[in-house]
């Protein structure tokens, strides 16, 4: 029975990428994305559904249009969202870090709080949180540090919290993104034998080498 993944982060490179390369191995695919992506989507035949993070209320009803499509869902992957800003830290004004904040670190922290929630109430489902990290020049490394530093940090500590394993973190390079996706790609062909469920896994810079931290 093919199985039932909400996939996170569709309309970034990664995203679109393992979102297509599970729905062309039989995965029903239910992908999230803020703008539309009509030419993709008919061009790969995933379903998407339109999720802006902002709170807790929208993690909580993307999980809950998530369950009004599919009866169980067997796979959630979420994707860190790298910052996108082009000014200094001291020209942002107080409004705008909280926005920053709330969309990109505690918006992360509801989704995956309400999809544990789903999961356990299931009693059945696995989370994967993928990050990567973006590389070269930055225009904001404080703001960015402060935010993948912060859900890093969330996302690693959930391995010891969750000894079920019900929680995997995969954390790699934006610039090692074809290395990664060729490793992962190998994971889920040879699901459940080798996938890494509840372990740490750090994306190093030779193709295909891993190391477990946990």
């Amino acid at each position: 029975m093919a199985r039932n993944v909400l996939l996170t982060g569709y309309d970034t490179h990664l995203g679109y990428e393992i979102g297509s390369f599970l729905n062309k191995e039989g995965y029903n695919v239910l992908a999230t994305v803020e703008t539309s992506l009509e030419d993709k989507q008919n061009e790969e035949d995933v379903n998407t559904i339109s999720w802006k993070p902002s709170s807790s209320i929208s993690a909580k009803n993307l999980l809950l249009q998530t369950r009004t499509f599919f009866e169980t869902v067997d796979e959630i992957i979420t994707i860190y969202r790298p910052i996108k800003e082009g000014i200094r830290f001291q020209d942002y004004t107080n409004q705008e870090i909280s926005n920053i904040l709330t969309n990109y670190l505690f918006s992360s922290l509801y989704l995956c709080k309400e999809s544990l929630q789903l999961l356990r109430k299931q009693k059945q489902g696995n989370l994967t949180i993928i990050i990567y990290e973006e590389t070269g020049d930055s225009h904001n490394k404080a703001i960015d540090a402060c935010v993948y530093e912060g859900f890093r940090g969330f996302a690693t500590s959930l391995i010891g919290e969750y000894t079920d394993k019900r929680v995997t973190v995969f954390d790699s390079k934006a610039s090692e993104t074809d290395s990664f996706l060729e490793y992962y790609y190998d994971l889920i062909r040879s699901m459940p034998k080798k996938y890494p469920y509840g372990k740490y896994v750090k994306h190093k810079d030779r193709r295909n080498f891993f190391w477990n931290n946990k």
